[in-house]
């Protein structure tokens, strides 16, 4: 699927961005419907709310630990690069999923705002991407997980830059340690 710009001209002209966030979540789960391994399930969940909780994932469950959330897609809007305490609750967010073993893939397509949150969220965790440098892009897709070692707790993440008119890249979606799904 090549990356298009919703928020500008021409697309901008005869449809909102939120239209086609709206419905991304739910193309995704029927995408990953027969695919996702047994016992894995995905859900799409949708917010819009116009502010920093604007919420467009799709949510993925094991559904043999009750359900339990084990990977998320998300989606970046522009309520969640807007304002500085609006892009450290989106960061803590996925902090959070990340704290919980939750892998996290995100995908930023916000063209009319330009903060780079994967760099937000390594800062905040002390962490940088070297592939990012010097300027880390605008629009990207990330992918990140935790996991245990015999040296502790480890980051793993694969980013992506993304060019308007490009595919969007094929990144990971780790339902568990040892069993990655590969999506676009």
């Amino acid at each position: 699927m090549p990356v298009r710009d919703h928020f500008h001209s021409p697309l901008d002209d005869f449809t909102s961005w939120e239209g086609f966030y709206g419905q991304w979540p739910a193309m995704i789960v029927l995408g990953l419907q027969g695919k996702l391994p047994a016992g894995y399930r995905a859900a799409p969940r949708v917010h819009p709310e116009l502010t920093s909780n604007a919420a467009y994932e799709v949510q993925n469950f094991d559904t043999k630990r009750a359900r339990r959330l084990v990977a998320a897609i998300q989606i970046v809007t522009p309520a969640n690069k807007d304002r500085p305490e609006h892009r450290q609750a989106w960061v803590s967010k996925c902090l959070a999923l990340l704290q919980n073993r939750v892998s996290v893939t995100f995908v930023d397509l916000v063209t009319t705002r330009h903060f780079n949150l994967y760099c937000d969220l390594l800062e905040m965790i002390g962490q940088v991407d070297a592939t990012l440098a010097p300027t880390p892009p605008a629009q990207y897709a990330v992918s990140y997980r935790s996991t245990q070692n015999s040296e502790g707790e480890r980051l793993e993440t694969w980013s992506e830059r993304l060019a308007i008119g490009s595919p969007l890249r094929t990144l990971p979606l780790w339902l568990a340690d040892n069993l990655p799904y590969r999506w676009n």
